[in-house]
């Protein structure tokens, strides 16, 4: 059955209710020839008028009668579309061939929600009754304006759709449909639920986006805690340290992930990321020798070791009068100190890295010779 909105109703409505014709050659009987409207189905949009009139019954009696026919209309059950009220249009008349009545109703006000409204009224005319099933499909024609994203199709709304996409703009962010291109009320982003109000066009808003890059130091320390910019911004990546560790790079996790790139290097921002610092543990290493050492007691020994990193700490064992200061290995054979062979460890320690030298110190024993006529100290081997 062919919908229409309010414009065309007005002229349908007076088709509807034109006389019927009266059958050629009938008697002054009080016979009757009654005619029903079938079920109506009408459209209307939101907001508008709703002066809606729906015809019922119409009644014919013959020439000859001497008394007007009578008609009248009834809300029987059912929903009326929201914001407007039932309103009897009952009516009579007479033309040349007879009396007629037409049982008539209306709704008045203003639609004010979209649906679909199923109702029945109950239509007399010179005492026949019938009831009729009324439906009334109220629609918002609602528009899309995605304003440089995706072509989106209008809808004809008669319930609650949810909101279509407007697709993508490079550089930008959608931030939801609103119900003007500037300002005006947020109704809901892609996929939300909306219920139109009013019939009209609704604009997609979009703001430039941005992305921010979070850095995280993993245990250690990075001076650039995060960057805010525009998606597609390319950034230069900072550096991170860590105690006794070397800085390996940034990843995209805590532990594995993959590498986006070392201190220095661009790295191009597609989203909201964190990315993780990670290190190497650094060696420690002896970049000096120490071969074994011939001292004679009472005389003192001195080594400076070299390490790698330089800052390793050193600590020695394996003689008690060794000692040391920073890189220096020092000490005194004294007269106290037994002699013979002491076998020295030297560890340089770096975090839980460490490295080990051994070497031997060989404490010889003074001893004195005289001779005629030039004297002089002879030191030999204990």
């Amino acid at each position: 059955m062919k919908a229409k909105v309010f414009a065309a109703l007005a002229a349908s409505l007076m088709v509807m209710t034109a006389f019927a014709v009266c059958i050629a050659g009938a008697d002054s009987s009080d016979a009757a020839n009654v005619y029903t409207y079938p079920t109506e189905e009408k459209s209307a949009e939101i907001g508008g008028d709703a002066y809606l009139t729906v015809g019922l019954i119409s009644s014919v009696r013959c020439s000859g009668l001497g008394s007007a026919a009578s008609a009248s209309c009834q809300y029987i059950s059912g929903n009326l579309p929201v914001g407007t009220t039932f309103a009897d249009a009952s009516k009579s008349g007479r033309n040349t061939a007879g009396y007629y009545a037409n049982a008539q109703f209306k709704l008045t006000g203003t639609y004010s929600q979209v649906g679909v409204y199923q109702f029945t009224v109950r239509g007399s005319a010179n005492g026949t009754v019938q009831d009729t099933a009324a439906t009334v499909t109220v629609y918002a024609n609602v528009g899309f304006d995605s304003r440089g994203g995706s072509a989106v199709d209008a809808v004809t709304a008669t319930s609650t759709f949810a909101l279509p996409s407007p697709g993508t703009v490079s550089g930008y962010d959608f931030t939801g449909w609103y119900t003007s291109a500037e300002g005006g009320d947020r109704v809901g982003g892609a996929g939300d639920p909306y219920t139109p109000s009013a019939s009209g066009t609704l604009y997609a808003h979009w703001e430039i986006s941005e992305r921010t890059v979070t850095f995280n130091a993993n245990g250690g320390a990075c001076s650039v805690p995060s960057q805010t910019v525009s998606a597609g911004t390319q950034i230069v990546l900072p550096s991170a340290s860590k105690q006794y560790n070397s800085f390996a790079g940034w990843y995209t996790a805590q532990s594995g992930g993959s590498f986006v790139g070392g201190a220095g290097d661009s790295y191009t921002v597609s989203g909201d990321i964190t990315l993780y610092a990670h290190y190497n543990v650094i060696p420690v290493s002896f970049t000096t020798i120490q071969d074994t050492e011939y001292i004679v007691q009472g005389s003192s020994f001195s080594y400076t070791a070299g390490t790698s990193p330089s800052d390793a700490v050193l600590s020695v064992s394996g003689a008690s009068w060794l000692s040391v200061s920073g890189k220096n290995v020092a000490g005194t054979a004294s007269s106290s100190v037994n002699p013979g062979t002491y076998h020295i460890t030297l560890t340089a320690s770096y975090g839980t890295q460490s490295a080990v030298q051994t070497f031997d110190i060989v404490v010889v024993e003074k001893l004195i010779f005289e001779s005629v006529p030039t004297g002089g100290i002879i030191a030999l081997p204990a």
